[in-house]
C-alpha cells in the first residue's frame, strides 16, 4: 500500500514540477517574448487618414514633410480610392467618387491614375519604413464602395495600438501648426506627465489648396479671420484609452481629455473655397509665419 502511495506522490510531485518548470522558464519566456513584439516605443505617435489618391497625391509630399518635421513618427494610410459613395455625401449633390470632390473641384483632370500611382512610389521610397498604405475598400450591406472613415478610424485603433502609443486623426488638407516652441512630440510628453489620453485641437479656415495648384501650402495666406473654435476639432489620443469615436472629429478616451490652446498648437484646414455673403477672407501674413520651412 506505501508503495503505490509512493508512486501517486512521485507522480504528483513529477507533474507539479514539470508545470512550474513550463510556467517559470518555457511560458513566461513565451509571454516575454509576445509582449517585446507587441509593445510600442513610450510616446510614439503615428497619423492615421483615409484619402483617395488622384484627390491628395499632388499635396501629399509636402504634407508628409511638414509632420515629420512637427515629430511624427509614422504614418497609416488608409486608400479609398476605389470608393462609390463617400459618407456624408447627400449634402453636396455635386460630387462624383473618384472624379469631383465636394469643394466641386475635378481632381480626376489634375493626374492619371498611372502618374499618380508613380508618385506614390516616389514617395514611399524616399520615407522608407514611415509610411503604411492600406487598401480600404469596405463595402456597405448593398455591396458598394464606401469611404467608412468611422470604420477605418476603429479599425486603426483596434489594429496599432499595441505598435504606437498615440494617434493624430487628421485629413490631408490638414496641417498641424505649433504656435509656441512646442511641436507634437512636446505635446504627447505633456499629455503622459499630466495622464491626458484625448487632447482636441482647433482650426484656422484657408482658402484650398485646389485654388493654389502648384503652390506651397506655406504660402497661402488667404483665411477667415478668427480661428475656429469649438468646431470640427480633431484628435490626437492613446490608442489603448480610446473607449468611443462619436465622429470624425471626437475620439473619446476612458480618462481625462483636454482641448488644446490655440495659442500653443492649432491646424491649418486648407479647404475653404465659399466667398459669399457673410465671409471674411482676408490676407493674414502673420499666419505662415509659424511654418519653418
Amino acid at each position: 500500500m506505501s508503495n503505490i502511495f509512493n508512486k501517486i506522490k512521485s507522480s504528483l510531485l513529477f507533474r507539479l514540477y514539470n508545470s512550474w518548470f513550463y510556467y517559470k522558464y518555457l511560458y513566461s519566456k513565451k509571454v516575454k517574448k509576445q509582449k517585446r513584439s507587441n509593445s510600442f516605443k513610450p510616446e510614439s505617435l503615428a497619423i492615421m487618414s483615409v484619402f483617395i489618391l488622384k484627390e491628395n497625391i499632388l499635396f501629399l509630399e509636402e504634407w508628409i514633410n511638414h509632420h515629420i518635421g512637427m515629430g511624427v513618427d509614422y504614418f497609416v494610410l488608409y486608400d479609398n480610392s476605389q470608393t462609390q459613395k463617400k459618407d456624408g455625401e447627400t449634402r453636396y449633390t455635386n460630387v462624383v467618387p473618384g472624379k469631383v470632390n465636394k469643394h466641386n473641384f475635378n481632381y480626376d483632370e489634375l493626374i492619371s491614375a498611372e502618374d499618380a500611382n508613380q508618385s506614390l512610389k516616389k514617395i514611399l521610397n524616399k520615407h522608407k519604413g514611415k509610411i503604411e498604405i492600406l487598401t480600404w475598400s469596405k463595402r456597405d450591406k448593398n455591396g458598394i464602395i464606401r469611404y467608412f472613415q468611422l470604420e477605418a478610424f476603429k479599425h486603426f485603433c483596434d489594429t496599432y495600438y499595441r505598435k504606437f502609443e498615440y494617434g493624430l486623426f487628421i485629413d490631408m488638407d490638414e496641417f498641424m501648426i505649433s504656435r509656441s516652441s512646442k511641436n507634437l512630440k512636446n505635446i504627447v510628453k505633456e499629455m503622459n506627465e499630466n495622464k491626458i489620453t484625448s487632447m482636441y485641437f482647433n482650426s484656422k479656415l484657408f482658402s484650398s489648396r485646389f485654388n493654389h495648384i502648384g503652390e506651397s501650402i506655406y504660402s497661402i495666406n488667404q483665411c477667415l479671420d478668427e480661428d475656429r473654435n469649438n468646431e470640427g476639432q480633431k484628435s490626437m489620443v492613446k490608442l489603448s484609452a480610446v473607449k468611443k469615436i462619436t465622429n470624425q472629429h471626437i475620439l473619446s478616451s476612458i480618462t481625462k481629455t483636454k482641448m488644446c490652446n490655440n495659442n500653443s498648437m492649432i491646424f491649418y484646414h486648407y479647404c475653404y473655397s465659399y466667398n459669399g455673403p457673410g465671409t471674411k477672407l482676408i490676407t493674414d501674413n502673420k499666419a505662415v509665419k509659424y511654418f519653418s520651412t
